[in-house]
């Protein structure tokens, strides 16, 4: 479980979650700037130097919790309560930095934003994920996700990429059912 305590995950490298600090505004930056690609996201590259909190990317410190290793962050999921049609909470980014990349920080991290979401009463995650970005959605799928939504077209500047919407029940997660 994730929330004001720290949660190690066991493996030869420990990953520690933990909620975000104003503190981690600029590297959380550095990972999302490195992130970025025309496969995984529908609009332009941005600054390196644009604050990771605030309002120009609707992120919150409490949104966000991070994965650190060896005292460095490695990665990051943003995770809040938004309603809509494909569920109550909503996973509006994930990254992890290029080094930590293949070796299991982003599956903890999506673990862990169900975790919060399940612990404030939530019923189902939902997220957007473009269908270029195949390695997230085998991830998303893999951990309980199915798609509920694909709209062709969607992006003038991607062609060839469709906007999925991918959504998880968390009552299936917690009964071990994928449904």
């Amino acid at each position: 479980m994730i929330g004001r305590e720290r949660a190690e995950v066991p493996g030869p490298d420990k990953i520690l979650l933990r909620p975000a600090c104003r503190a981690d505004d600029r590297i959380l930056a550095q990972i999302d700037h490195a992130g970025w690609s025309p496969r995984t996201d529908p609009g332009d590259h941005w600054s390196a130097d644009r604050p990771f909190f605030g309002p120009a990317t609707r992120t919150t410190v409490q949104d966000v919790l991070v994965a650190c290793r060896s005292g460095s962050i490695v990665g990051y999921v943003k995770i809040r309560p938004e309603s809509g049609p494909f569920g109550d909470w909503y996973i509006a980014g994930l990254a992890v930095a290029p080094a930590a990349r293949h070796q299991g920080v982003a599956r903890q991290l999506v673990r862990a934003a169900l975790d919060r979401a399940a612990q404030h009463d939530g019923h189902q995650v939902w997220l957007k994920v473009l269908s270029t970005n195949v390695p997230a959605i085998r991830l998303y799928l893999s951990l309980g996700f199915v798609e509920l939504s694909r709209t062709s077209g969607a992006f003038e500047q991607r062609p060839g990429a469709d906007d999925l919407r991918l959504a998880c029940s968390l009552e299936s997660v917690s009964t071990g059912r994928v449904t």
